[in-house]
């Protein structure tokens, strides 16, 4: 793959020399994973095997327990598109969370660089074109380059697909970027509609006009909240989003433990917070106003959180984090670690913490099919020079 510059009329990504980006199809991806890492395929069966046993209860005095029983396929999905912190690595790609409502729309809860690419992977390139042309709002948490600076583009190619406006929720300085990012880029045109974050407090909920029609009406959403949270910038927000069947879903943004959060999110169905940091790294998490994974496990149990999901990792995480807290009753029954890719439908919010035991595996045994694999060609390797 390689990037043109000019002539302008050919500005922009050549795929030529890789047309499978172009064609993924999802439903293959699990057969031919299973034919590339045998090993990897036989240990996750046995696990999966252990899984499909389990028989899930729900807990029936949450009040998030039957209204996620009556939700239907179609309901509502998470798409993590980016779960690491600060720059992309090998496993993790920084922010980006897609709230996606099928037919009614969905939205992006931050975008930082990659996001577009993440969002082809995750879906192959009918249904991500489909999710773009529907994308009703992009909210950006805060100014860290790690959270918006896949916006550009993705609103470039966005505006190939659709003459529809989307609504960017964010702080002012994302509306100026954007607009310079035009003036400098004169072959370059997207259009969006821009809103000021500012604080909607519950008590006195009353959003803009632009945003009740374009976003909450359509997405049948009940409320659209932004909380103020504690990080190292200035505009650094959470969000609420409530839906009109019950459902409920937080984004922490980066923050340290947030009173307002826990208050604002109370009883939702999903917490999605950020965990930077183990139990041993506090002093940093403190210093540069970020979460260590305890704290917001505690948030999450604060909050009365149905699942608590876990993100924005530190890359010395590479694969799977350590996660602190892992074996009070609440962390056993409600939390999940998210992973790049990873896509959950409501309908599958019930099983998702015991899904993690097989996750923690799941790395164990990728290292134990790349030594395998190492093993078996130097062996090939060997073999040839004699």
């Amino acid at each position: 793959m390689k990037y043109v510059l000019i002539p302008t009329r050919n500005k922009g990504f050549d795929f030529t020399k890789v047309p499978y980006i172009r064609e993924i199809v999802p439903s293959s991806v699990e057969s031919n994973f299973y034919q590339s890492y045998p090993t990897i395929a036989k240990y996750l069966r046995e696990y999966l095997d252990k899984f499909n046993d389990y028989e899930y209860a729900l807990n029936e005095t949450h009040p998030q327990a039957k209204i996620l029983q009556q939700c239907g396929d179609q309901e509502f999905e998470i798409i993590f598109l980016g779960t690491g912190s600060s720059v992309p690595s090998k496993y993790r790609n920084v922010t980006g969370i897609l709230l996606n409502l099928f037919d009614k729309g969905a939205i992006l809860f931050d975008c930082g660089e990659g996001t577009l690419s993440q969002l082809y992977r995750a879906c192959g390139k009918e249904r991500a074109e489909t999710i773009l042309k529907n994308l009703k709002c992009i909210w950006i948490s805060h100014l860290h380059a790690d959270h918006h600076l896949g916006l550009a583009y993705l609103l470039e190619k966005r505006s190939k697909l659709t003459s529809e406006d989307v609504v960017i929720v964010g702080q002012g300085r994302i509306k100026e970027a954007l607009s310079e990012y035009l003036v400098c880029s004169s072959d370059t045109k997207f259009n969006f509609d821009f809103i000021p974050m500012q604080t909607l407090e519950p008590e006195r909920y009353c959003p803009e006009k632009i945003l009740l029609d374009r976003v909450i009406n359509p997405l049948g959403l009940k409320s659209f909240i932004n909380v103020p949270v504690d990080h190292t910038c200035a505009e650094a927000y959470g969000i609420v989003i409530t839906h009109q069947n019950g459902w409920k879903v937080v984004f922490s943004g980066d923050t340290r433990p947030c009173s307002r959060l826990i208050k604002a999110g109370k009883d939702c169905t999903v917490l999605i917070h950020e965990a930077t940091f183990e139990a041993s790294m506090i002093k940093d998490a403190i210093s540069k106003k970020h979460t260590c994974s305890f704290e917001a496990i505690a948030v999450g149990e604060q909050m009365n959180a149905y699942r608590t999901i876990l993100t924005h990792f530190s890359q010395r995480y590479c694969k799977f984090p350590i996660v602190d807290s892992q074996k009070t009753d609440y962390a056993l029954r409600n939390v999940a670690v998210a992973h790049d890719l990873m896509r959950l439908n409501a309908k599958k919010l019930i099983p998702i913490p015991k899904v993690m035991q097989v996750l923690k595996h799941f790395w164990t045994i990728i290292e134990m099919d790349t030594q395998s694999y190492a093993f078996d060609f130097d062996e090939t390797e060997d073999e040839e020079k004699k």
